[in-house]
């Protein structure tokens, strides 16, 4: 992943991209009530990763999108967790039906990468390395060069990782994120006139604190640092283009999260001004 942070292009262009296109999405609102920012984040989250992972991103009206984030919420939504009920089998019974939509969604995004790996080897050129799996490839080449062995199963492991803290993880924590800023605008004013280079971390500080209370990183894996990076700079740059507020100034807020495999919140609703 080291190729691949901050600072250097690839990732850094397609969060900037994505954050260009949740900016358009909220100056259409103009100051609008918004019910929808968690789908809306999710869209960005989503496809930041699958730039990554497979080299483009999609349209968020495109249906293949779409499909990939309904996916994603069949495999990491409901009580509890898929190891869980390894370690607890007695839950293969209790939630037999939850873990059932989860295996079929599993599957699925199982092919979608699979499939993708497989059109990836087809059309390698080591001299034009174009995403996460390529880097990959690389590696496995010069790996058996050196008569080493790496793994399959470890290429779609670590695609899966990073699909699960880069989408998941990250758009429920950007609604946590946003939560807490229109209950607290003394704080988001602050990251606001505090937002140069010199103090961002500050901003770091912030978000740290919302996901200590929030419970939102629920696992350490490959995709953790990246989730990091991409919360980060979506989340500053969104606070320095709009002012985030309640509706109505005397809405009550509930910070009482709903355990999944994350901690996801129930619907609120917000708006975005520009600043």
């Amino acid at each position: 992943m080291r190729d691949f942070s901050v600072g250097k292009s690839p990732l850094e262009e397609n969060i900037l991209e994505e954050i260009q296109n949740v900016a358009e999405d909220l100056k259409k609102m103009k100051g609008a009530e918004i019910t929808n920012l968690m789908k809306m984040m999710i869209k960005a989250s989503c496809n930041v990763i699958h730039s990554l992972i497979f080299g483009y991103r999609y349209k968020h009206d495109n249906e293949s999108l779409k499909k990939i984030i309904k996916t994603m919420d069949n495999i990491f939504s409901g009580p509890g967790s898929l190891s869980a009920s390894e370690l607890f089998p007695v839950l293969n019974f209790i939630m037999k039906d939850n873990l059932k939509v989860r295996r079929e969604g599993l599957s699925i995004l199982k092919k979608y990468i699979e499939k993708h790996i497989t059109e990836h080897r087809e059309s390698f050129d080591p001299e034009n390395i174009r995403d996460f799996i390529d880097m990959y490839l690389v590696a496995e080449k010069e790996e058996s060069e050196r008569k080493s062995v790496m793994i399959p199963a470890a290429l779609l492991t670590s695609i899966i990782d990073l699909f699960a803290a880069g989408t998941d993880t990250t758009a429920t924590t950007f609604d946590w994120s946003f939560l807490w800023m229109i209950q607290y605008p003394d704080v988001q004013k602050r990251m606001v006139r505090l937002s140069d280079r010199r103090h961002l971390s500050y901003t770091e500080a912030t978000l740290m604190e919302i996901q200590r209370l929030s419970n939102t990183c629920p696992r350490i894996c490959p995709g953790e640092s990246l989730a990091r990076s991409e919360l980060f700079l979506i989340f500053s740059n969104l606070l320095h283009r709009f002012e985030f507020s309640k509706v109505d100034p005397d809405d009550i807020l509930s910070f009482e999260g709903i355990t999944t495999v994350t901690t996801s919140l129930s619907p609120y609703r917000l708006k975005a001004e520009l600043r």
